[in-house]
């Protein structure tokens, strides 16, 4: 029975941190593009103003 259950259960936990690692990689893209933005917005910012 524990033969049994062993690689269920490792195969629910990889699952889980492959899940869990999509959702860090998807907020971590998420603020890279945010601080890009805003990278751009200033930049665009400083060129109006340094005219």
């Amino acid at each position: 029975m524990s033969m049994n259950k062993g690689p269920k259960e490792s195969g629910t936990t990889l699952k889980k941190r492959q899940e869990e690692d999509a959702e860090k990689m998807r907020e971590k893209n998420r603020l890279a593009v945010e601080k890009r933005q805003k990278e751009e917005e200033e930049k665009a910012r400083l060129a109006r103003g340094g005219k």
